[in-house]
């Protein structure tokens, strides 16, 4: 089979979009790179050319996933005021993770479940930048004496482990009752920021 010219711009974007609409209707498990050859317009081999086998597409994936995340935080980070309170700060992060979470169900499993972050530079450090994120805030923190702790890196694992748990307990419906009334998750998380942020920061000081 010859392959078909293709026209609409970035091939590997395009193969990669795809294959999140894929896993967004029929799970991870759907990743076949000839189906999506098919579904893109190309030929096999010319998917080949970007993606080695099924893993390195999934990892690909992954890291398309983690740059969508930090990209839509960043987004709602951006439209909150420069001086801006940390507890507003941590809200809006949370809810922008929670978010894509929810809205990207299957992919964030996938992402989620890739044993190959700590070994894949890029992977990794796609992963990662979510951290980085929350680092910004905890550091503008930690410089004004404010970190009860004093100790940034634990503090940044305390907070994403807890958000990052919060978004996976509502993918699995392990939170039934506000599962079913959408409208009591921004309240929940506001009041898992608030918990978080009075018990690691000291606004007295």
């Amino acid at each position: 089979m010859e392959d078909k010219p293709y026209h609409h711009g970035n091939l590997r974007e395009a193969l990669l979009k795809e294959a999140a609409d894929q896993v967004a209707s029929e799970g991870a498990g759907s990743l076949n790179l000839s189906k999506l050859a098919r579904a893109v317009g190309v030929s096999q081999p010319a998917a080949y050319r970007h993606f080695a086998n099924k893993q390195d597409l999934a990892i690909s994936l992954g890291i398309y996933g983690y740059n969508l995340m930090r990209a839509e935080i960043e987004t709602a980070l951006v439209q909150v005021e420069k001086d801006a309170p940390t507890i507003k700060m941590m809200e809006v992060h949370a809810e922008a993770y929670v978010s894509f979470v929810l809205e990207n169900p299957e992919l964030a499993k996938l992402m989620f479940s890739l044993k190959e972050r700590v070994k894949h530079p890029e992977l990794y450090a796609a992963s990662k930048s979510i951290a980085t994120l929350i680092y910004q805030i905890i550091h503008a923190e930690h410089a004004k004496g404010r970190l009860q702790n004093g100790d940034v890196d634990n503090t940044v694992r305390v907070i994403w482990s807890a958000v990052h748990g919060l978004a996976i307990l509502l993918i699995d419906e392990q939170l039934p009752r506000v599962t079913a009334d959408k409208s009591q998750i921004p309240p929940l998380i506001r009041e898992t920021v608030r918990v978080l942020v009075n018990g690691l920061f000291d606004f007295d000081v």
